[in-house]
């Protein structure tokens, strides 16, 4: 069948509530700080989602080195969201991964803005997103 016809919220396609369930439930239930990598790729995230995963990065923050939440649909709230209460949580990242979200230039702006305040970070991935080229523009300025 058509994965969109399952889906959890009307601007999610494709949501998996009882999979997501599970495996963010599987990285809660690690020992604390003991997960290095978080890859929660294509799984449908949405706004709605991002506060489990603030408890997911708070869970092991002192341990995430790589988080990867490309390809779902984080839009500009959800990147808000995510960075807006979770860049505490992210002091040890190395790599963020966001490519493919629909987040356009005030998201882009606000994971910008944040990673500016991380140490470690090496990567920031934003590919494929809604980015004009004043954001991008923007993003580069505010990345120097």
């Amino acid at each position: 069948g058509n994965r969109r016809e399952k889906s959890w919220t009307a601007d999610t396609p494709g949501f998996d509530e009882k999979g997501w369930e599970n495996a963010s439930q599987h990285l809660l239930d690690a020992p604390p700080h003991s997960v290095k990598e978080v890859s929660l790729v294509n799984v449908g995230l949405s706004t709605v989602t991002v506060q489990r995963v603030h408890e997911i990065l708070a869970c092991h923050s002192k341990a995430i080195l790589r988080l990867d939440m490309s390809y779902n649909y984080l839009r500009n709230s959800g990147a808000i969201a995510l960075v807006g209460v979770g860049w505490p949580l992210m002091q040890q990242l190395q790599h963020l991964d966001l490519a493919d979200n629909h987040i356009g230039d005030s998201g882009a702006a606000a994971v910008a803005e944040a990673a500016n305040r991380l140490k470690e970070i090496q990567t920031l991935a934003l590919g494929g997103n809604l980015i004009s080229k004043q954001g991008a523009g923007a993003l580069a300025a505010t990345l120097r």
